[in-house]
């Protein structure tokens, strides 16, 4: 959603205090207590490790604003610089909407990753980022080393990353705020472009990487098969759009189901491999859309998931239905979990100290940008939009 940014301290839309090392010792931390001792299971059985996705946030070091990192010094004209060695990774960012602050929110909570510069002409001079402003692509291109994070509205996609891969010198590797274009051909042009540039081509699917999937993905890997496999999952995303802002959601992300659908289908990437896709009913006018996927689960029997979007309300939940009649059931609006109708009920939450899109967006780009693991493959890139976008006009 690409919204007038607001003047800001330290790159931070919304200031959140950082937690510590894992098991939750850390010194003065405000959210001491309430994040570190969710990153687990709670109830009876089974007593299953949350693992490392979850590790992955909950052992952010501390960032506080009055606790500056031992690391850093002072600089006259940027944030707080980083000293940092050649094992940090330097990244541009591309587009300084709600989204793009929530990513420069995210990439200050990873101490080995430093934004080397952001660029959006749209954005008023007067405001304050806290990091450097590039006055061109191509500056922007030069000073990021690692790769560049495109966060505009999904219909520009196509444009900024054709003028990116265009450069004398372009982006080794390019990382696209989910779904790649709004059309097949869109997507088509910038995978064939950034094969002939050379570049590594990510789409950054946040939801995939959440908190509560990470834990549903160990549960389900761990009582899946004791629960007879996967028979049916429905899954809802809807976000909430304003009164007489529908049209301006249009023209930037084309719609419900084109910006929301993406998230259902990467979360179900994370359980059962799909096979296909049928859009059952839409009201265009309305902004709703459903949608029937069929699937194979691990054990190779095949199941249908039913898929709806809507610009009517912040409501985005997964239910996962076992042969056995157990539930998992993942709310991605509360960054929660449970599982219920199991011989053990589990549960997870993350609790409210961090907004909702930092909790999702942190473990995605630590595990692309620090990690460097790529859980998407370039097919599965192209399967999943092939699913989304194949079955509209």
């Amino acid at each position: 959603m690409e919204v007038r940014a607001q003047q800001v301290a330290g790159g931070r839309a919304h200031p959140v205090e950082q937690v510590g090392p894992p098991h939750g010792q850390v010194g003065d931390d405000a959210l001491r207590g309430r994040l570190a001792p969710s990153v687990g299971l709670v109830g009876e059985e089974p007593d299953l490790d949350a693992g490392s996705e979850l590790r992955r946030f909950a052992g952010l070091p501390p960032r506080g604003h009055d606790h500056r990192d031992p690391l850093e010094r002072e600089d006259p004209q940027h944030r707080p610089g980083r000293l940092f060695d050649r094992m940090t990774r330097t990244v541009g960012l591309i587009g300084l909407g709600e989204i793009g602050l929530t990513y420069l929110e995210a990439l200050g909570h990873l101490p080995a990753v430093r934004v080397a510069g952001v660029f959006d002409p749209g954005l008023a001079d007067d405001v304050i980022l806290g990091v450097p402003r590039s006055a061109s692509l191509a500056e922007l291109a030069a000073a990021a080393g690692d790769g560049i994070i495109v966060a505009t509205p999904t219909a520009t996609h196509a444009e900024v990353c054709r003028d990116l891969l265009r450069l004398r010198r372009p982006p080794r590797v390019l990382l696209v705020e989910k779904p790649l274009g709004p059309t097949l051909r869109d997507v088509e042009g910038i995978l064939t472009n950034a094969g002939l540039a050379g570049c590594d081509v990510q789409v950054l699917y946040h939801v995939a990487y959440a908190p509560e999937v990470a834990w549903g993905v160990g549960v389900h890997a761990a009582l899946g098969p004791l629960e007879g496999g996967v028979a049916e999952i429905d899954c809802h995303f809807s976000d909430l759009v304003p009164a007489g802002e529908e049209e301006r959601f249009r023209k930037a992300f084309s719609s419900s189901w084109v910006d929301l659908g993406i998230n259902a289908l990467s979360v179900l990437k994370r359980f059962v491999r799909l096979e296909s896709l049928e859009l059952d009913d839409a009201d265009e006018s309305a902004g709703w859309y459903r949608a029937r996927s069929g699937f194979v689960d691990a054990a190779g029997a095949a199941g249908v998931a039913r898929l709806s979007t809507a610009w009517s309300g912040d409501d985005k939940r997964t239910t996962i239905r076992f042969r056995s009649g157990a539930e998992l059931r993942l709310d991605h609006q509360r960054v929660t979990g449970d599982l219920v109708g199991a011989t053990s009920a589990t549960s997870f939450a993350l609790g409210d100290a961090v907004p909702r899109l930092v909790a999702h967006y942190v473990p995605m780009l630590s595990e692309i940008l620090v990690e460097g693991h790529r859980r998407f493959s370039p097919s599965d890139d192209v399967t999943l939009h092939r699913l989304l976008l194949g079955g509209i006009a």
